[in-house]
């Protein structure tokens, strides 16, 4: 086994940061695996024949986090909610913070938007979220889809919204 670290670096343009370990077996640049593997010895494969039980097929694996951000709908760098379950990712900026936070960070969908308490009703279209005192008249069942919304998302109402405008919508 190989023993690797994150080393957190941050990414700009498609340049790679060359690495000065010296190792026999280094790429040459972090992060990057090397080409050509060392040959295992004979002992250690059979270690690893051995350990290697049935496969997980295609449809047993399951998606761990979403793609998008469950605040703006877009992609690119995300904080993903470390709270066990949940698949939620955010922009730092969509969270309306500086950088991203470390440790083990849990997203807004899990405190009562009004009093910050553990949520109990969740608006599965933004993150909007409420406790069991807080939720009474603040989610409906949607009439568009069936989900459990907010008010935000009505589609009867004057100005109805889609799935991640409602943050624009409130910073206007």
């Amino acid at each position: 086994t190989e023993l690797t670290f994150n080393y957190n670096l941050e990414c700009l343009g498609n340049g790679k940061t060359v690495c000065k370990c010296g190792a026999s077996n280094c790429s040459g640049f972090l992060g990057v695996r090397p080409k050509n593997q060392p040959p295992a010895t004979e002992e250690k494969s059979k270690k690893c024949k051995r350990r290697h039980g049935k496969r997980k097929s295609q449809t047993e694996v399951t998606k761990e986090r979403e793609d998008e951000c469950f605040s703006c709908g877009d992609g690119g760098q995300l904080v993903s909610c470390k709270r066990p379950g949940c698949p939620k990712v955010y922009h730092a900026d969509c969270l309306n913070l500086t950088r991203r936070p470390a440790g083990k960070w849990e997203c807004p969908w899990h405190q009562c938007d009004v009093c910050n308490k553990d949520a109990a009703s969740f608006c599965e279209m933004c993150p909007r979220s409420f406790c069991k005192q807080h939720r009474e008249g603040m989610l409906f069942i949607s009439k568009l889809d069936g989900r459990l919304s907010c008010t935000e998302h009505d589609p009867c109402g004057p100005n109805p919204l889609e799935p991640g405008e409602i943050r624009r919508a409130l910073l206007v």
